[in-house]
This record gives structure tokens, sequence and C-alpha cells, in this order.
């Protein structure tokens, strides 16, 4: 690596360019589309971007905030879209990258504690950071379903978010907010619409005898989320159970696909899961707190990367 690299943090630019480092290092095409909530120009994510002598970007990842108010108020710097360009693989320039970034975050004392999630942890924990865990997927046991299956609620078919309208958005934030489980972090109105933006986001909700959405759910769309029913809400354990009961009885054809990340909502959903696999890791570097307290947030439940309100 060159030794004038220079690093700096940024709002979302150069959007190009981020696009061909991104595509070519994760192998995929349009990254940026899955992530509008981290990559638009008014998120509230930061981009860290490493420049070479001639100020050309060869290395970057994102920077976003998410905080808890329960059982305890935290703060969490989340890092995610870590990517150097192929020419500046294997020199370094990641791993400077990542220490300026931590060091720039500790000098900020706005963060508790830094975490990521990634199946590759032995890159990460040579930098400082420290396994807290890893998350465990769940597929839906079709066969346990139908006698949770009431006539009391009714199901809205999975659709787009981004084709709904401004009050139905303002409702499913709403009940979203509502329907967290103590613990859970939190998802502000700006971030919200901002992932509302993400073409083939799917969302579907219940719906009481009033009207009232009690339950819902986001599903399948983005690198890391695709396949996967998350950022999964409920008013109360009976309205999870009926909102994920219904929807695989009703969408055999998706359930069959699904994966679920239940967070805090693991045991009263636990007789309708089956464990499928668990990945990635999460990995943290303690600010405020130390590394044994982030393991026992996560323990608990309340740090897993199925949350599409941060990076």
């Amino acid at each position: 690596m060159e030794a004038m690299t220079t690093y700096s943090f940024h709002r979302p630019p150069h959007l190009n360019v981020l696009g061909e480092i991104l595509d070519s290092a994760f192998a995929v095409h349009d990254y940026l589309s899955n992530f509008p909530h981290v990559f638009l120009p008014e998120s509230s994510a930061s981009i860290a971007l490493a420049r070479d002598s001639s100020k050309k970007i060869v290395g970057m990842c994102s920077v976003d905030s998410e905080f808890w108010s329960e059982p305890v108020f935290l703060r969490g710097a989340c890092i995610g879209s870590v990517a150097v360009h192929p020419d500046n693989q294997g020199v370094g320039v990641g791993s400077d990258l990542l220490r300026w970034v931590c060091a720039e975050i500790q000098l900020q004392s706005r963060y508790d504690f830094v975490y990521l999630f990634s199946d590759k942890p032995s890159f990460y924990e040579n930098l400082g950071f420290t396994r807290v865990g890893e998350e465990n997927l769940f597929t839906v046991r079709l066969p346990c379903i139908q006698k949770h299956v009431t006539q009391d609620f009714r199901l809205q078919n999975p659709r787009e978010i981004s084709s709904l309208e401004q009050l139905q958005l303002v409702n499913i934030w709403q009940a979203l907010e509502r329907g967290r489980k103590s613990g859970e972090s939190h998802a502000t109105w700006s971030k919200f619409i901002d992932v509302s933006k993400i073409q083939g986001l799917l969302v579907s909700w219940l719906e009481d005898a009033h009207g009232r959405i009690v339950a819902g759910g986001f599903i399948g769309k983005g690198i890391d989320f695709q396949g996967v029913m998350h950022s999964f809400f409920a008013d109360t354990d009976h309205c999870a159970l009926e909102f994920l009961a219904r929807f695989s009885f009703e969408y055999p054809d998706i359930s069959e696909h699904l994966l679920l990340a239940p967070g805090l909502w693991n045991s009263p959903l636990k007789p309708l899961l089956q464990k499928r696999q668990s990945q990635p890791i999460c990995l943290v570097q303690g600010l405020e707190k130390s590394t044994e307290e982030i393991s026992k947030f996560f323990n608990l439940g309340l740090l897993y990367p199925r949350s599409i309100f941060s990076s």
C-alpha cells in the first residue's frame, strides 16, 4: 500500500465509483440498490473512504448508528459494506482503513461499542474485535402451524413496500415501533422512509377486527437478507404466532424458502421454528462498555443483524 493513503468520512458520495468497488468486492450486481437507507445522500450513515496518492478511492466501509432504550440506553456504531478495490486488495488497505475508522469513532465519544457481523471473523479479530456469538436462522415447521390459525385476524398479502401509500407507511412504522420487544433497536421515521425505497422488498402484516396492524415483517431483499423475514414485529406473543402461522399457511411457496431470525421473539415462536443454519458471527469492540457486557446483550437477543434499519 502506498505511504500517502488518506482517510476521511463523507455522506454517501461518488456513487458510481462506490458501486464499482462494492460490486467487484462482493461479486454481485448493483449492490447499492439493496441498501438505499445507507447509500442515499440523505442517509444517516457515513461512508469512510481510503484514497491513494492520486486521490483514487481504493477502499470503503459504511458506519451507521443503532440505538436501544431498554433495558439500558445503548448506542452502537454498526460497520458494514467493507470493500477494497480489486487492484488494491491484499496490501493492507482494508485493515488500515478499519483501524482508522475505529480510532475516529472512539474520538467521537458518542458510542458504547463498535460492532459488525461477518462470516470471515479472523480478519476482524486481528484488528481487535472479539466474537460474542453467532446468529441463528430458523425455518418454519409447517406441520405445526395450523392450530394457530384463527378467523379473528386479516392477513395482508405480501407486497412491495415501494408501492405503498404514505398513510400505509405511517401505520406500518407506528406498528413496528409499538410492536418492538423490550430491548430491540429503534427505527427512526427517516430511516424507515429510506428503507421504503428498496425495490423488491416485500412487507406483509396482520390486522385485527378493527383494521389495526398488530404484527408484520419484511421479506427477502438485499445481499444479506435474501429469503429472510426480518425486522419482525407484533403487539403480543399471540399476534406473533398468529401472523407467522397465517403467513405460512396462506403463502406456502414463500414459506418453503423462508428463513427467520426471531431475535427476542424466539420463545413464543419456538414451537413453530426449526434451526436451519448459523451465520454470520457478531464481533464487537468495546468503547464505553466492555466486551463482556456486550456479549450479555447479544445473548439476550439485543444484537442481531437481520434489521434493515442498520447497515
